[in-house]
């Protein structure tokens, strides 16, 4: 059976320690990894850093493009795609929510079993910023030590 799991959720929500307690990472197809990798940081008008919207779409049709290649050599797929945070609009839907629904349906062309495992409302929005500012001092703050967590709370979605 093929299978395609897309791991949904914020940075430091709980998908790492998930990969990492379930030994995942063989089959991990991480998108904020492939971002670091093939695209440059610009400053945004806050100061902060972000990813070249103009490499975003670049970008995206990447990762799809390595997706689509294990996909067609039938391949367990761990999908971690890099949250982008809430839309600008109400109308509006996120980069990640819409990158989610590109990966779906390649995975219903190459006839995948889907499932989203949503890390959204594992931790307390000041649980999940208290882990950010523990990983800025020390990255290894962040890992749980808990060896019976096999989902990390998170609710599992059929597709």
């Amino acid at each position: 059976m093929r299978n395609l799991i897309v791991l949904r959720g914020p940075e430091y929500s709980g998908r790492h320690e998930f990969i990492q307690a379930n030994n995942l990472d063989s089959w991990l197809v991480d998108q904020q990894v492939l971002e670091g990798l093939f695209t440059e940081p610009v400053t945004d008008p806050l100061g902060g850093y972000r990813s070249d919207p103009l490499l975003r779409t670049q970008l995206r049709n990447r990762v799809l493009h390595i997706l689509e290649g294990k996909m067609a050599r039938g391949a367990l797929i761990i999908f971690r795609p890099s949250d982008t945070g809430a839309p600008f609009t109400r109308n509006a839907v996120s980069a990640s929510d819409r990158m989610i629904e590109a990966v779906i349906a390649l995975g219903k062309r190459y006839r995948y079993d889907t499932r989203i495992i949503d890390f959204t409302n594992t931790f307390p929005a000041a649980e999940i910023e208290a882990r950010r500012q523990a990983a800025g001092r020390n990255p290894q703050a962040t890992r749980l030590h808990e060896s019976s967590r096999t989902c990390g709370g998170a609710p599992v979605f059929p597709t």
